[in-house]
């Protein structure tokens, strides 16, 4: 075996990485993740059409998006612990696809500050707000988005586990945002979406406090760590047709998960 991990020491612990690879009885690891996109294939000021390309996309496909928060978690009835975040920012494009520049994403994280564990269940807070301009505008407005969650978890006796996610979603309510969770897989389970609703010119200027989605469900895992399925509000549903109450909206207009 030493010679398959002749990179780790014999006397490291958990890879030597104590922060994010921690080893724990009953550990689920998710990601909590907001992506904020643009559905349109051109943008202009106002809107549809314009000389930049858009991301031409809708919830749940994959592609461009304007900016992205993502937020790691380890989830035990010990203790919730954050391993990592990040934001990421966007090309822009003109309408013919030529590369203009890159902007950067920026934001903040608050993590833990109403943290409560007894060994079998635990919760927690988590709050982001993330922001990011087109530098092909000088002097653009930010995109703004911003999350207040809390995150439960409770495990079982047979090594399966339940995770509780409420929240909600608010900012400039343009451009269209995906929320969503993802397993240890990589699996992902929606919590909330919003449409692009407005346009640059009037959405987009001030820190605003719109609300975009609300969201409380509870995700069951089993011992591996991976989710099963869904409950929302007394009915459980398989992830493939919970996720489809998303996938299926159309994400230019008014669209608020919070009624589905």
């Amino acid at each position: 075996m030493a010679e398959d991990y002749i990179y780790n020491s014999p006397y490291a612990f958990s890879e030597n990485h104590v922060t994010s690879h921690v080893e724990l009885e009953g550990l689920e690891k998710v990601s909590i993740h907001s992506r904020s996109f643009i559905p349109y294939k051109t943008l202009g000021p106002f809107g549809e059409g314009g000389s930049y390309s858009g991301d031409n996309r809708g919830f749940g496909d994959e592609g461009k998006s304007r900016m992205e928060a993502s937020v790691g978690l380890n989830l035990s009835g010990s203790r919730i612990t954050k391993t990592d975040h990040s934001f990421v920012g966007a090309d822009t494009f003109d309408s013919e696809g030529n590369l203009i520049t890159h902007s950067e994403a920026d934001g903040t994280i608050n993590f833990g500050s109403n943290q409560q564990a007894d060994g079998t269940s635990a919760t927690t807070d988590l709050e982001f707000h993330v922001f990011a301009n087109n530098d092909a505008i000088p002097g653009s407005p930010d995109i703004d988005v911003k999350g207040r969650l809390q995150i439960g978890v409770v495990e079982n006796e047979d090594g399966s586990s339940t995770g509780m996610v409420s929240g909600r979603i608010s900012g400039d309510r343009f451009p269209a945002n995906e929320t969503f969770l993802t397993d240890r897989s990589g699996s992902r389970i929606f919590l909330g979406v919003s449409g692009a609703d407005g346009f640059p010119l009037i959405s987009l200027p001030g820190n605003n406090n719109r609300n975009m989605s609300k969201f409380s469900i509870s995700i069951n895992f089993d011992k591996s760590g991976n989710a099963t399925g869904v409950n929302y509000n007394g009915t459980n549903y398989s992830i493939d047709d919970w996720n489809k109450q998303f996938t299926n909206q159309n994400s230019i207009g008014d669209v608020n998960s919070d009624y589905r």
